[in-house]
Order: C-alpha cells, then structure tokens, then sequence
C-alpha cells in the first residue's frame, strides 16, 4: 500500500491512502485528488495522473501549466515516471512525498507525530533556501560584471562574498587548468601549496564534502592554537570517477562563524561549484548560455528547443579556440548559419567570412574557385584570380560539403593546411594565409574514407573540433517559430499576408519528419504566402506530403513523443477495460473522463473490438491524439 503525503503549502498537510489503482490530481472536483487552485498552489484543473500496479507507483503530468517534478527535475508532459518511496514530488507548487504503508495501518496517519511532518516540511524549504541562495550567487556574480568589475578580479570579489555568505573568515579555491591555481591565498595562507590538500582527497572517496566542527582539516597553523576552528572541505570533480578538479576550503575561528558554517554546510558544495565553473570554463551541469550571449547569436541564427541550445553554446566556445571546426548534419539544418555564428563571436569578426559549396562545382572548377589562377593557367585566364583561400585572409573558410571533394583536391587542401600558404593554378610563388578553416558535410565521412573517396590523414586534420547538428525533426520545439520568422521575413513579398495556423495545422507541421530540415520549412512558408487569398493557414492547404505524411509514418513518433503517449493511452484504457469486465461506460467512469473523450481515446489506440486476455493492438501508422 502507498500514501501521498502533502507537505507544502502548510494549511494543504495531510495523508492521502492511494486505494485505487488510477488516480487523478487536479483543481477539478472530479479528480480523485482534489486541490484548491490559484497562484498559491499553481495546480491545473486536471494536472497529473499516479498509476499504481505491481510494478510500483508511476506518476504522469498531463500536459499542466505549470508541471509536474520529480526531486526537482521537470518530468516532460505524457511520459509516465516510476516513483520510489521518499522522492518528492511537485505538482505546480504543492509539495509531496510518496510513503508506503501496510494494510493494518489505518490508523497510523491518525497518529503520526507533528514531529515527523516538521522533519519533512523542513527539508522542502532546506531544498527550495539551497536553491535560492544557489540563484542569489549567480546573480551576485552577474551583477559584478555589469558594474564593470574586471574579470580577474571578479573570482576574488566572488570568494569574499562567499567567505561572508557562510560565516568563514578564510578560504580558498584551487583549481587546474594546465597547473594549479588558486584564487586569495595572499589573503588566506601566503605560503599555500596545493599539496596541503591533496593529502585529504582520500577522505572524500564516498562524500564530496567533509566538515569538522572544531578543528582545521588542513596540515597548516590556524589562527592560534587555542583557538576552535571550524572547516569544510570540498573536493571538486565532473563526476565521482574523474581525477579532482579543483578544492574549495573555508575556516571560521570564530563562534558566530563556526555557527554559520555549520548551518550552510549542505549549500557549501552547490556554491562552490559555481565558483568552479567560472573557473575552468565548464559547468559540471549543463550550462545555459547567458541572455547577452543568447542575443547576440540570435541575430545569426534563430532557435528554440534545448538541443539547439548545446549545439550553440558548443559553437560559441569553439569560436574561442583556434583548431578546424567540422560540422555534420542532414542537408537543410543550417550548417552555413552555424559556421557563420562561429566566425561571429571568434576574435577573427571583424575579418571576412567567405563560403564555398564544394558540390557545386566541377573539379577543375573547385580547384580555381579555391585556389584561383595566373595569367595563362588555362585558355580563357586572360587576368589573374584570387581563390577563396586569399579572399578569407584574416577571417573565416567555410568548405561546405566537403565529402564531394576530389581526392585531387583533397591532397592540395591537406598541404595547405600543414604549410599554410596557397599556390595559384599555373603556378608562382607560394601564398601566405591567415585563415581561420571550417568544414562542413552531410556525407558519412568514415564510410566515405572505407570506399578510399575520402582521405583518413585530412580526415583526421580536419576532425579536431566536431559538432553534429540535429536534424529538424529531433528539434520540434524549432518548427513553429521558424515559421513564424520565415512568414516576417517573406512579408515583403508581393501580394502577401501575415499566416495563422489553425491547430490541425501545426500538429501536421509539428508530426511532418522534415526530410529537407529547415531549408524545406522555408519553402513551405512561401509557397503557402504565395498561394493562399487569405492569412489563415489550415490543414487542406498545406502541401499533400504534410498532409498525408507519405512513406513517413515511423519518424512521426519519434519526433514529439506522440508513440509514447499512444502507448500510454491505449495501457491506460486497456487497464480500464480489464478492470470493468469489458463495460466500456464503466470503464470510462473509472477513469473519470466524459464518454466521448474515452471513446475518442478507444478509436485512436485501436481499440473499439478489443477484449480483456487479448493482445493489445498494433498503434495506427497516423493518428491525431
């Protein structure tokens, strides 16, 4: 047996006995679990859905508002989690926890001590002030760098204020880069040696903190030997397996500070982290670009979903290091604009950025427009020519679609690269350049390098920075506000006017695999402002391929989770039927839904002839939810 503890907002505490194998969460009245509604609780009317079976207690947000999480990670709408007793669980900002108890126990809710509510009470505001102090720090350093503090200095301001934070009246952070480095020991130990610490590391095999309440944990004098110190202790690694990273260590020798210390030791570990990726440059979580930076890229390239978001905080930091980015993805996902956004935030800006489809040329072609020529290279080189190489001198190459390179070229490209000077075709003297060198394809290089049409050694020159760029239909959360930049920016096409899709119609764009990626959505987009008399966008209009999904049915679940959350309807509705002996009206009052909504559910999981003991059905190909 399970129970659902309430736990925040305080006036909501209370025990719920999970009875039922299905339960509802919600403000509506009709839920199992009814709550009250409002900015207090921001819960919606029908917000998430416990199923309890043999296997456990699974939880599933139901596409709410304000979402349902998990020990404070966002559970994505329609994708049942398997629960354990302990987690905490929030449905928008009511805080819960899942408890097991036995049959005979019906009347232990009755006589839990305010005790142990307090003890789990505690612990959401222990998370939820971590948190928030956590978010104080962040903008603390955010608001240093406004005012213009100089970024050497603002590490040492940062540890200050921490030292403050937590009541230490010393402290310092090491940290490796190529050597170590540590940040205030001219204000904490004149004479500090990172060997001091690396003597302790083995006593954070298992805990990534060690505190000691009165005592220094380091082989050096404190501030007197009368004096009762307190110390903690951080070991910082990218994971527990990785070598150490860097050391954060604090002291606080007097009694408010040891106090203090005390206090905030659980946030010692979070706060010291950030401290380490300003440091090394890397957060050990996923760091998100900061809103100066995800502006200025936006005026290059435009995106949406957190796919895209790695893929272009990757290309801001290999905008910072000098090596060859090689860049790989489908036709059509903005291999160019990324390469473009690169040079843009590299220190090569203020240079050019000069492109060349390699597929769109012959290879004698390729080689002039790369190289360029003399007088007299060949019959019509009546003047000489700078190639691409001369023409970026002091900026940025992008060679797109490098695979369709002659292995001719390829051996030039290979030379270029180890000598850094070009030849003209038709000979002369060798060139020097200064270029910054990005390489583009949508081929599979290593196959290409098997069928020997691709050289391994330049392979493997070229390979130092990858990025691979994901295709649109891995990236729904793109789609539609790459349709609306595509209609604002086509607006000044004539006889044009500002689309609206209906919402059949964005399901289609949103389910549409996409073969031909971004380059396909903008065509879409202006034979559609081109063709329609008026500016709503419905489902008959779109193009048959959309409309119809030809030969695609498969990457349609696999683009927005549509196959998952078939297959969750039709278990759940399945169950419902098994339970209710075959009554379908009974079923659907089980699972509290009005009965076209549960017949509606029935026919789109295949399910209007199927009988309890049956296998279940195979999904349909194409289905609206």
């Amino acid at each position: 047996m399970y129970q659902l503890r309430i736990l925040r907002p305080i006036e909501l505490a209370r025990t719920i006995k999970l009875d039922a194998s299905t339960i509802t969460i919600g403000t509506d009245a009709s839920n199992s679990i009814s709550l009250p509604g409002g900015n207090a609780t921001k819960v919606s009317r029908i917000h998430a859905l416990l199923d309890i079976d043999e296997n456990g207690v699974h939880t599933v947000d139901l596409k709410s508002t304000n979402g349902t999480s998990v020990e404070r990670v966002r559970l994505e709408a329609y994708s049942p989690h398997t629960l354990r007793p302990g987690d905490i669980l929030y449905f928008g900002n009511v805080a819960a926890t899942l408890e097991t108890c036995r049959e005979s126990d019906s009347d232990v809710e009755e006589s839990l001590t305010e005790e142990m509510e307090t003890v789990e009470v505690t612990r959401i505001y222990q998370q939820d002030a971590a948190l928030r102090r956590q978010e104080e720090f962040r903008k603390f350093l955010q608001d240093l760098r406004k005012k213009g503090v100089e970024e050497e200095k603002v590490l040492d301001h940062a540890l200050l204020e921490l030292m403050r934070r937590l009541g230490a009246q010393r402290g310092v952070l090491l940290f490796q880069e190529e050597k170590w480095l540590a940040i205030r020991p001219d204000h904490a130990w004149p004479t500090l040696r990172f060997e001091a610490f690396a003597n302790l590391s083995h006593l954070v095999e298992k805990e990534n903190v060690i505190f000691a309440s009165h005592s220094s944990l380091l082989p050096l004098p404190s501030h007197g030997a009368q004096t009762p110190t307190a110390s903690a202790l951080v070991v910082l690694k990218r994971n527990p397996e990785d070598r150490v990273r860097g050391i954060f260590y604090l002291e606080a020798s007097t009694e408010d500070g040891r106090q203090t210390l005390a206090r905030n030791l659980e946030i010692v570990k979070p706060l010291g982290v950030l401290l380490t990726e300003e440091l090394l440059g890397q957060a050990s979580t996923r760091r998100r670009l900061t809103p100066t930076l995800r502006k200025r890229a936006s005026q290059v390239l435009l995106w949406a979903s957190e796919e895209m978001e790695k893929v272009v905080e990757t290309a801001i930091r290999y905008a910072k290091a000098p090596g060859t980015v090689f860049l790989e993805g489908e036709t059509g996902t903005g291999k160019e604009k990324l390469a473009e956004l690169i040079h843009k935030f590299s220190h090569r800006a203020e240079g050019p950025f000069t492109a060349v489809n390699c597929a769109a040329f012959t290879p004698s072609l390729l080689e002039d427009e790369l190289f360029g020529h003399k007088v007299g290279a060949f019959s019509d080189a009546t003047a000489p020519r700078q190639g691409a190489f001369e023409l970026a001198h002091g900026g940025t190459l992008l060679l797109d679609e490098i695979g369709d390179m002659t292995m001719t070229a390829q051996s030039k490209l290979l030379r270029i690269l180890e000598e850094r000077v070009v030849h003209r075709l038709g000979g002369g003297p060798p060139i020097p350049i200064d270029i910054r060198i990005i390489v583009a394809t949508h081929h599979n290089i290593q196959e290409c390098i098997q069928r020997e049409r691709f050289r391994d050694d330049l392979y493997y020159r070229l390979h130092g920075l990858p990025l691979r760029i994901p295709p649109l239909r891995h990236r729904p959360r793109d789609i539609l506000p790459l349709f609306d930049y595509f209609r604002d920016s086509l607006q000044n096409m004539p006889h044009t006017r500002r689309l609206r899709l209906t919402d059949k119609a964005q399901d289609l764009l949103l389910s549409y695999p996409w073969p031909g990626n971004v380059r396909e959505l903008k065509s879409e987009v202006m034979r559609l402002l081109t063709l329609l008399d008026g500016s709503l966008v419905r489902e008959e209009d779109l193009n048959d391929e959309i409309r119809f999904n030809l030969e695609r049915a498969t990457p349609l679940y696999d683009v927005d989770g549509k196959r998952e959350l078939f297959r969750f309807k039709q278990s759940l509705v399945a169950k419902a039927i098994s339970q209710a002996n075959g009554n379908r009206e009974e079923a659907a009052r089980h699972l509290r839904l009005p009965r076209t909504t549960f017949f509606n559910w029935q026919k789109a999981t295949n399910l209007q002839r199927w009988k309890p003991g049956q296998p279940l059905p195979e999904l349909p190909a194409v289905q609206d939810p």
